[in-house]
């Protein structure tokens, strides 16, 4: 018997012997769920042993509002760290390792992919199809995958999950200010500087939308203020 704890389950690509047989306890699961993090009532606590109740809200919005499983969760790495500068809000859980899994993700980048992450930092949500395993090979290339993958390693949280037909959907949203902050960092880095970051949201809405008005608007502006009448055909 073996206990194995990370982050991202990769899917088995192989019927023969190999490691099988074993159960998950991921985010979707209910069992263990109040172990992820520190639960409401432990922050609470914490803030008052340090003098910092009266900055419940501002921990909430900033650390709060992970679901895992049937329990709302606050990150408790930012948690921890927040109490040890004094109630000093800032950027600390992404700071604990890197993103090259992301970085190598994004490269593959996609229209519906940018088009769902301009969403989320407006404060909507977005509706993907429920994996609870990924394979790597596919994170360039798949939506649902690469999706999956940001609930897993933490810049997603789920809503909910609802079972349409043979498909189990899941609704997800950003869970805090320091992961909005975090995931508007990246979309920058996406989308580079040689852009204006509007003008790229509105060419893949209005591609992904079949909204060719916003699409044709765009492109012309697109021409009028980035392209110059000395370039040649």
């Amino acid at each position: 018997m073996a206990v194995l704890t990370g982050v991202l389950q990769i899917g088995q690509q192989s019927i023969f012997s190999e490691l099988n047989n074993f159960n998950v306890y991921n985010v979707f699961k209910s069992n263990g769920s109040e172990y992820f993090g520190f639960t409401k009532a432990e922050v609470k606590e914490m803030l008052e042993e340090y003098n910092l109740s009266d900055k419940y809200e501002e921990v909430e919005k900033w650390y709060d509002g992970y679901n895992i499983g049937n329990v709302e969760i606050f990150n408790p790495w930012s948690i921890l760290q927040y109490l040890d500068n004094q109630g000093q809000v800032g950027i600390y859980w992404v700071n604990t390792g890197n993103t090259n899994l992301l970085q190598y993700a994004t490269k593959g980048i996609t229209g519906q992919t940018a088009e769902a992450i301009s969403k989320l930092l407006k404060d909507e949500t977005i509706e993907i199809e429920k994996e609870d395993k990924t394979v790597y090979e596919q994170l360039q290339s798949n939506y649902t995958a690469f999706m999956n993958t940001l609930i897993f390693s933490g810049y997603l949280t789920v809503e909910n999950v609802e079972l349409r037909g043979l498909k189990n959907i899941a609704t997800l949203r950003v869970p805090n200010n320091e992961i909005k902050i975090v995931l508007g960092k990246m979309q920058e880095n996406w989308l580079g500087n040689d852009y204006q970051y509007d003008i790229i949201n509105d060419i893949c809405s209005g591609i992904i939308n079949q909204n060719d008005k916003l699409l044709n608007d765009t492109m012309n502006r697109l021409m009028l203020e980035d392209v110059s009448y000395f370039s040649s055909a």
